[in-house]
């Protein structure tokens, strides 16, 4: 008889696409990932000064971009959504996390960033940088979520959250799945807020069956990685 699983991330938001992949969830996972042999681009730290109150009025959904944001206005966007910030002689997140495992991971599908080539990246957060992934091409990825969301027009990239299991199911077991979808809102919000405070437009998209392409596309197993959420983001 073949024994029962957990419930995966896959579950909640699509059907495992392969099941030799499966890993097993023994041990946690190192909480920062990194593409040791890729080409980095590092980002600024730069400040972000704003109204609250004004910001939450301003924080909204765009559909339609029509300019292009600069590596600047991008790095101030992951820095303060989820980067890591200096606090005193240590260094904190934006958002909470279950035990402070942090199991979400960023990617970026860059059509065009002032500053920037286009391609696909990992953001980095220990290091603060990008790093390029040439086995996959951003425009295919943009196309997809257009695709699925089809009044989105002229994004200068696609923002993709991916959750890693391994990084807190041993602590949290099955429930681990559900802390994670928690934690991908948090982020969300954060993207939202800063993308408001800097100027420029998001909008959180539907992922629908296109999960499986682009986890295979990023080369993420789709059930100890998965992606999770996906933003649209421009001028």
């Amino acid at each position: 008889m073949k024994p029962l699983r957990h419930k995966t991330i896959q579950h909640y938001i699509a059907e495992p696409i392969q099941e030799s992949w499966r890993m097993p969830l023994h041990h946690p996972s190192p909480r920062f990932k990194e593409y040791q042999r890729a080409q980095k681009i590092l980002l600024s730290t730069p400040t972000l000064s704003s109204d609250l109150c004004e910001v939450l009025q301003n924080r909204t959904s765009s559909r339609v971009f029509t300019k292009k944001i600069t590596k600047e206005q991008l790095s101030g966007l992951l820095y303060w959504s989820l980067g890591l910030l200096e606090k005193g002689e240590t260094k904190h997140r934006t958002y909470p996390s279950g035990g402070g495992f942090y199991p979400l991971e960023a990617y970026l599908a860059i059509d065009f960033v002032e500053g920037i080539d286009s391609g696909v990246y990992h953001y980095n957060v220990r290091e603060n940088t990008l790093e390029l992934l040439p086995f996959v091409n951003a425009a295919e990825i943009i196309e997809a979520l257009k695709l699925e969301n089809t009044n989105i027009e002229s994004p200068s990239l696609a923002l993709l959250l991916s959750f890693v299991e391994q990084r807190s199911h041993h602590k949290y077991g099955v429930f681990s799945n559900k802390l994670g979808l928690l934690e991908a809102g948090h982020v969300g919000q954060n993207l939202y807020l800063v993308a408001a405070a800097l100027g420029f437009g998001i909008c959180g998209l539907g992922l629908g069956e296109k999960v499986h392409s682009l986890n295979q596309q990023l080369r993420l197993d789709g059930e100890n990685e998965c992606v999770v959420y996906g933003f649209a983001i421009g001028g």
